[in-house]
């Protein structure tokens, strides 16, 4: 990833989240009151244009944002909505249960922490993402009125340990219950570099903690995450751009992938595509 310039993932999950508003039968996938705060964001942030924005909200410019994503990777533009769905509800029953800080990794363009803070004031909502993106992302959470009770951690995570960022923060409490997400991240880094994520958040929160990511599929055969027919060609694209995918598994393989960490599924494994999203619970 090129250190001065906000992730190109980050961007064009936000313009397929903003293309569902006017994507015929998936509309129903994203509310009007999430792409119009997204759309405040992302004109805040510079990276994209007040005409690009409006574009993606007709259905000629929906149609061709969708088109470009689903050639690569069928029905993918809507299970990028479906996703924020699925992570938003994660998020609302882990609070109910008695969560008080939400930790949102690779936090990208995402307003679950900005959307939500307001409405549970006594929770502590943070993010945590790459300094290039999460400096663009400052001027849009500016622009949509920040709340007292979020918090935006630039940090690289390749240069300083998650463990490190978490114990210097004072406003983390280890011993707290906690949801954490990592939402489009874990195909990012290595099967190591996951499994000590699973372990530093473990140790780091507490009892009953939730913790929701996705994962992509994987090859055994070829030893590579598997990106389905057009795989050899994406994984050269995203190479080029520094985000080259390192890992998947299977969701027969998870439970076993977890084993030796301090999380177990807490219920199904959802397929989605190329990715799946799970949630797990702290043993």
């Amino acid at each position: 990833m090129n250190e001065d310039k906000p992730s190109d993932t980050a961007l064009g999950v936000a313009y397929t989240i903003l293309a569902l508003s006017a994507g015929g039968n998936n509309t129903d996938l994203v509310s009007e009151e999430y792409v119009d705060k997204l759309s405040t964001l992302m004109k805040a942030t510079g990276n994209m244009s007040s005409s690009a924005i409006t574009l993606c909200r007709t259905r000629f410019g929906s149609w061709m944002v969708r088109r470009t994503i689903d050639r690569r990777f069928p029905d993918q533009s809507a299970q990028f909505g479906r996703r924020k769905l699925y992570f938003e509800r994660q998020a609302r029953q882990a609070v109910s249960a008695g969560a008080r800080q939400v930790l949102v990794l690779g936090a990208g363009y995402d307003l679950l922490c900005i959307r939500l803070a307001s409405e549970y004031p006594d929770v502590s909502w943070i993010e945590i993402d790459h300094p290039a993106t999460a400096s663009a992302k400052r001027r849009g959470l500016e622009a949509l009125g920040m709340p007292p009770n979020v918090f935006q951690v630039p940090v690289d995570l390749s240069q300083k340990p998650l463990y490190d960022v978490l114990k210097s923060q004072k406003w983390w409490n280890e011993s707290s219950c906690s949801f954490i997400t990592a939402e489009g991240l874990t195909q990012y880094l290595t099967r190591d570099l996951v499994k000590t994520l699973f372990h530093t958040i473990g140790s780091l929160s507490g009892p009953s903690s939730r913790f929701a990511f996705t994962f992509v599929g994987w090859s055994d055969e070829k030893g590579r995450p598997d990106m389905g027919p057009l795989t050899e060609k994406l994984q050269a694209e995203f190479e080029r751009r520094g985000e080259p995918w390192l890992w998947g598994t299977s969701a027969e393989s998870l439970p076993e992938f977890l084993q030796d960490t301090p999380w177990k599924l807490m219920e199904g494994v959802i397929p989605a595509g190329i990715e799946s999203f799970a949630c797990a619970v702290k043993k």
